[in-house]
């Protein structure tokens, strides 16, 4: 079980940007404790060691500017060796411009991930040690012009999960999950309406695939679908808010009868209460379709508040709170609530360099009982060039 997921992210290359160092390098490394390390009703408790690095280069050659970056995430524990994960990620991003205020951005990047589950088979414990690779594409258009702009973009995540190895039971390896293609066709814009104020529109549609031996075997049913909303951003010093209000609809690719049709809200809020306090909310209520909970597609909610407070020039308290409930929309069998609570505490050493202590907690409720909870102490540092 891995405690965070390393993922590539494509930043889009601006001036600002190159006039930085070609080259950058962050790290983190993290030692605690967790109370169960595999998330499950009888998972064991241990100490743990995590690591990460993320390396980046960038540079031009004529009017192209190019990105390429690195990044290792791995983590070890000290008595269960079967949930040792480690991911390596490889991408390149370039970005041309077409016009002066068209600018072309493209993008690829590919995760090879080696992960370890321990698992309770009947109160058997049996650790599963699997691999996979996902390769991710991006492609967008940005066009700016005086009090608009517009990003028209494809992305493209394509799964491919190797065999697992279930230790101690005598089975020649399998694959526990289905390969996936998810495609996202995605329009974002934004106008100028009055001061500090802009209008918001967005129109997503995505189309994930199954390969039709993966469906039967996995349980896993192929949907498309289309997220449509409208909403406003205002932005001033003390305080950013944006929201978009809407409809998500989807449906199984192969019985499109069967549609759906959600409410779609996401909502950010940034508020500077004081001189060095600031309290921050995120919400989202709409279709999920990563991993949904019956198969096909689910509707999520999450919510999150977060606050951080200045103790001293160097030294940070921030605090955050969540909730998220997801409930199949074809087949709904009761939902899944998970609840939780974390708070850091950050040193800066330098401008450079950080040290922090952390503590959090983590209840889940799952339809059918298999309710856990799980808690997690840690410290660690920071460091980048």
């Amino acid at each position: 079980m891995r405690i965070a997921s390393a993922v590539l992210l494509f930043c889009l290359l601006s001036e600002t940007a190159l006039a930085e160092s070609p080259f950058s390098a962050t790290s983190n490394a993290e030692a605690g404790w967790s109370s169960n390390i595999s998330e499950t009703p009888t998972g064991p408790s241990d100490f743990y060691l995590r690591h990460n690095h993320d390396l980046s280069l960038r540079g031009s050659l004529g009017s192209l500017d190019w990105k390429a970056g690195l990044k290792i995430d791995q983590t070890k524990y000290l008595h269960h060796s079967g949930e040792d994960d480690l991911e390596v990620t490889g991408g390149l991003e370039v970005g041309l411009p077409l016009a002066s205020d068209m600018r072309l951005r493209l993008g690829y990047a590919v995760t090879r991930e080696w992960t370890g589950t321990i698992a309770d088979f009947g109160g058997t414990m049996v650790d599963i040690s699997g691999e996979g690779i996902t390769h991710e594409f991006i492609a967008e258009l940005l066009m700016a012009g005086e009090g608009r702009a517009f990003v028209v973009g494809v992305d493209g995540v394509l799964s491919r999960p190797g065999d697992s190895v279930l230790a101690g039971l005598g089975l020649p390896p399998l694959r526990l999950a289905p390969e996936e293609n998810a495609v996202t066709v995605r329009v974002d814009g934004e106008w100028v309406v009055g001061e500090n104020l802009f209008a918001l529109g967005r129109g997503h549609a995505f189309s994930t695939q199954v390969p039709e031996l993966d469906k039967i075997a996995y349980g896993r049913e192929p949907s498309q679908g289309l997220r449509l909303g409208v909403g406003l951003r205002h932005a001033s010093e003390a305080f950013t808010v944006s929201g978009y209000v809407g409809a998500d609809t989807v449906w199984p690719t192969n019985a499109s009868h069967l549609i759906k049709v959600v409410p779609y809200v996401d909502v950010e809020a940034e508020l500077a209460l004081r001189e060095g306090i600031g309290l921050g909310f995120r919400g989202l209520w709409g279709v999920g379709r990563d991993e949904p909970i019956d198969g096909v597609a689910s509707q999520n909610l999450d919510l999150e508040l977060a606050l951080r407070l200045a103790l001293h020039e160097r030294v940070t308290l921030s605090a955050k709170a969540g909730l998220n409930r997801e409930e199949g929309l074809y087949f709904p069998a009761g939902a899944r609530w998970q609840k939780t609570l974390g708070a850091d505490l950050t040193a800066a050493l330098t401008d450079k360099i950080s040290v922090r202590i952390g503590a959090q907690q983590k209840w889940v409720e799952q339809p059918g009982g298999d309710d856990y909870a799980v808690t997690r102490l840690n410290m660690g540092v920071s460091g980048a060039i």
